[in-house]
């Protein structure tokens, strides 16, 4: 805008003389007109100037918008990325108006120049001080735009360096609603999560490669069978303050979360029941020494409840019409939706909080049912989680294999990949030297005959 102001100011300062006879006077004066080539080089700067300058209000309310949703999305506060914008567009800002400023200083220091060749009525002095303010500006103005292209990619560096790539998730809904364009590669967590994503698998719909830890020999066999059957009677241990010994305890489920709750209970001292869908399972628990029942008949004599699926409507309403007074209702796999608590809430006359994490319902006959946390995770919502001697093993996997990925994930194929066996092995050893534990190792004769060698 200063350049536009100092080149219309040369324009009328030539035209219009000091004594303030019009330009039509320009023959007797020696004020000859500047020509088309004045006007077109003119309006080649003053017309984009013009436009450039009505849209930056809009320009720089969408870019305060944008560069403030991108700091906050890599995990700077809101106030600290306004703070940020607000040094980013002083810095752009200044690159914009300084050559504007020079321009226009040098064109007020071309006035005397103007006003001797006017004077003289020296048209070609006029033309090229003009042209040199002009060429000057162009220069100017294009080592501006080289600076701010260069300052914009460094921003841009700034703003986008943290991009994740690698995805470590816990229970996989967050990468149901992903997509390739936020991330690359990831690694998920839980048996849930392992689900949902062969789901999406088998439907095409699995965005980028990803790894399956909870399928590693050393998640699940360890922190989903100890660590979950531990973490649950904590939680309900502390949040009830009942002993387990002597109980009815009805287990919902025997996946490696349902055999380590089961063993646990058994461990206290009570009464195991186990319900299952899959007859395999059922089988196992049975093998395993467990009584197994549909869920409506261990409803009648069950005094404590956990449900380890990663089902909805575990228990529902038939099984709660079934209940003793005083059953104790819990959750130790999934969401809140394995206990069907809208229904045990459309049932119930009365409701109560009995103590913290512990909410009773009374049903119209008279029996009090009570439900843990919510029917949230008991082992979070009520307890600390997993031990952390057994997420180790877990979160040693999770980090190799976000190495893995760093270094050779793009090259794999879309779909849901094992844990590699060598990652499983190494955390298996390094487990055992942190327990002072030592195995012994296979001879070349031994791996030669297990490889198919005769002895």
């Amino acid at each position: 805008i200063a350049e536009l102001l100092a080149l219309l100011f040369l324009m009328i300062r030539y035209h219009i003389g000091h004594d303030g006879r019009a330009a039509a006077a320009a023959p007797r004066t020696g004020n000859a007109p500047l020509g088309k080539d004045f006007y077109k080089r003119l309006f080649s700067i003053a017309i984009p100037v013009t436009i450039g300058a009505s849209m930056m209000p809009i320009v720089n309310l969408v870019d305060a918008s944008l560069v403030t949703n991108r700091l906050t999305h890599i995990g700077y506060a809101l106030a600290d990325a306004r703070e940020m914008y607000g040094v980013l567009t002083g810095m752009v800002n200044t690159m914009v108006n300084m050559p504007a400023v020079i321009t226009l200083s040098f064109s007020m220091s071309l006035v005397p120049a103007v006003s001797s060749a006017q004077r003289r009525g020296d048209h070609a002095a006029l033309q090229r001080t003009t042209g040199t303010s002009l060429k000057l500006a162009f220069m100017i103005g294009s080592a501006a735009a080289v600076g701010m292209g260069l300052l914009a990619h460094q921003i841009l560096r700034l703003l986008y360096a943290s991009e994740p790539e690698n995805c470590l998730v816990t229970g996989g809904e967050l990468l149901t609603v992903m997509s390739a364009a936020v991330f690359f590669i990831a690694v998920v967590q839980t048996t849930t999560g392992i689900l949902r994503l062969k789901g999406l698998e088998r439907s095409g719909r699995l965005p980028f490669p990803m790894i399956a830890v909870n399928d590693a020999d050393c998640k699940h066999l360890f922190d989903n069978r100890y660590g979950t059957g531990q973490s649950v009677f904590d939680g309900i241990d502390r949040t009830t303050n009942l002993i387990v010994a002597g109980k009815h305890v009805v287990v919902a489920g025997y996946g490696w979360c349902g055999k380590g709750v089961a063993m646990r209970a058994r461990g206290l001292g009570a009464q195991v029941i186990v319900t299952e869908v899959d007859p395999v399972r059922a089988i196992e628990a049975v093998m395993d020494g467990f009584a197994v029942l549909p869920m409506e008949q261990a409803a009648a004599v069950g005094d404590l409840f956990i449900t380890v699926t990663g089902n909805c409507g575990v228990i529902g309403e038939q099984a709660f019409l079934r209940m003793k007074d005083g059953a104790l209702l819990c959750n130790a796999g999934h969401f809140d939706v394995e206990v069907d608590v809208r229904a045990l809430e459309r049932l119930a006359v009365e409701q109560r909080q009995m103590k913290p994490n512990i909410r009773g319902y009374r049903l119209p006959d008279g029996r009090w049912l009570y439900l843990l946390a919510e029917g949230r995770l008991v082992n979070l919502a009520a307890g600390d989680g997993h031990p952390a001697e057994i997420m180790d093993m877990s979160f040693a996997i999770q980090a190799l294999c976000a190495r893995y990925l760093a270094q050779s994930g793009r090259g794999l194929e879309v779909r849901l990949h094992p844990v590699p066996a060598e990652i499983d092995r190494a955390v298996a050893r390094e487990k055992l030297s942190a327990l002072g534990v030592s195995i012994d190792t296979l001879t070349e004769a031994q791996m030669a005959y297990l490889a198919g060698g005769a002895i």
